[in-house]
């Protein structure tokens, strides 16, 4: 086997919502969480059950906003908002990466926080996504996209005989 490296340590990254560039200063982002859909499958003389994947749940990720522009606050209830979110890596060997996500989705969770003298405001999001797109360095990871039928990985389309049945390819 060769060697592996893992040098991919995010050092810094700026965030955009609905076009609000550099939206806050985030201290966290749980990276998009795709959720398979599955059902167990016994056909006749299987010696045991197989797991056939039927496409996904929901992407779902969180933000955590450590300052952030009031106007923020009045996305809140925002339909398909747009979230972007690009950086810069760095590790091991003087090696240097950049990433970019781009989802669009609605938050499922909205929470500004408390406020009290002499705290950050905290703004957590939670949002579940019909979109989302991962890049690093000019590597496309995944590419999804629920409402025109996009479900690649690594540039590979995970659908496209499903796709030629239903008439969509």
């Amino acid at each position: 086997m060769g060697a592996f490296s893992l040098d991919f340590i995010p050092q810094q990254f700026s965030t955009t919502l609905n076009g609000y560039q550099v939206a806050g200063s985030c201290d966290r982002i749980n990276m998009p969480r795709i959720d398979f859909d599955t059902v167990s499958h016994r056909g006749g003389g299987m010696i045991g059950p197989r797991e056939m994947r039927l496409g996904i749940k929901l992407i779902e990720w969180s933000v955590s906003f450590i300052s952030f522009d009031p106007q923020i606050l009045g996305l809140g209830a925002a339909k398909n908002a747009v979230f972007s979110a690009s950086g810069y890596m760095d590790g091991d060997a003087n090696a240097t990466h950049t990433w970019s996500l781009q989802t669009i989705g609605s938050p499922k969770k909205f929470d500004p926080g408390r406020f009290e003298p002499g705290r950050k405001i905290e703004l957590n999001l939670d949002i579940t996504c019909v979109a989302a797109l991962l890049k690093i360095d000019s590597s496309i990871v995944y590419d999804i996209d629920v409402l025109n039928g996009v479900f690649a990985f690594n540039g590979v389309d995970g659908y496209p005989a499903i796709k030629t049945a239903l008439g969509l390819a």
